[in-house]
């Protein structure tokens, strides 16, 4: 493997060794992914083999790097898949995206990507007609009676998971969207309008905008102020203030921060707990995890 001559550019005593090549975390500042592929750990025996042949050059320090060390050996690993940025883990583990990584997906454009979230999440391009059958549909199904009881813990944790990015309830969770403590949620036909038609009525201060800037970051969120030499721009994870002679454009969007088909990357019991959790009107505790007393 180490024919080539290696060209070290260090001084005498100390050297690196890379014990893996590129990414998969899907930053928007980065382009690691799309232009060089995912993460591939190189073998413990190449770098043995490596290491060996500096010490014998002399070399008295070596420093291990990585685009990603915490991911080392993961992909080594026997029995392993291939990861996350192949096609068949990222079909599995789409629909646990939260809602605001999959708006931020889809504002890079990759083709492939983009069909992978439609086919799991759902593309609509529905009418008013059918959003109204889907609605009814729905209700229908969630009105049925059931012997399994609504799971409400699951049900808040499904809020953090597809909601909790952008909104607030009970005083926790994301500040993006708005705070739907006080709204009517108890209303099962107003829940079912909002989460299957979220584009039907949209405030222009909650709309969502792609902002891009000189050094290919893509930002996706909501415009909280634009003034001066400045934009200010709210995104699920991060409120950012970038400098206008920075921006390359900003581009508003006729549709919510809340993608459309999240219902559909959700199971009916899953679905069943969420609507509980939402239609109720006091805060639940989370579920217990493994090892926990009861």
């Amino acid at each position: 493997m180490f024919e080539t001559p290696r060209l070290r550019l260090t001084p005498d005593h100390f050297a690196y060794v890379k014990i893996a090549e590129r990414c998969n975390h899907p930053c928007s500042f980065c382009i690691i992914p799309r232009m060089c592929g995912s993460h591939r750990s190189i073998s413990q025996a190449d770098i043995v083999q490596e290491a060996r042949q500096l010490v014998a050059d002399g070399v008295k320090e070596l420093n291990l790097i990585s685009q990603d060390s915490t991911y080392y050996g993961l992909d080594l690993r026997p029995g392993h898949r291939a990861n996350i940025s192949s096609p068949e883990r990222f079909n599995a583990a789409a629909s646990e995206l939260p809602a605001d990584i999959v708006r931020q997906l889809r504002a890079h454009g990759v083709k492939d990507i983009n069909a992978t979230l439609d086919k799991v999440w759902g593309v609509s391009r529905s009418t008013p007609a059918a959003k109204l059958a889907e609605i009814a549909k729905y209700k229908k199904l969630l009105e049925a009676k059931v012997n399994r009881p609504v799971d409400l813990p699951r049900g808040r944790a499904l809020f953090q998971r597809t909601c909790g990015q952008c909104h607030k309830l009970y005083g926790e969770c994301g500040e993006i969207g708005p705070d739907i403590t006080g709204s009517h949620r108890n209303n099962l036909d107003y829940l079912l309008t909002n989460m299957l038609d979220p584009n039907a009525g949209i405030p222009n201060d909650d709309r969502t905008t792609i902002l891009r800037t000189k050094d290919n970051r893509v930002l996706v969120g909501v415009i909280r102020r634009s003034e001066g030499q400045s934009v200010t721009i709210a995104t699920p994870a991060e409120v950012v203030t970038v400098a206008k002679r920075d921006v390359a454009a900003i581009e508003p969007q006729d549709f919510s921060m809340m993608p459309e088909g999240l219902v559909l990357a959700l199971k009916v019991d899953e679905l069943r707990d969420l609507v509980a959790y939402l239609r109720g009107s006091r805060q639940v505790a989370l579920p217990e995890k493994p090892g926990e007393e009861q």
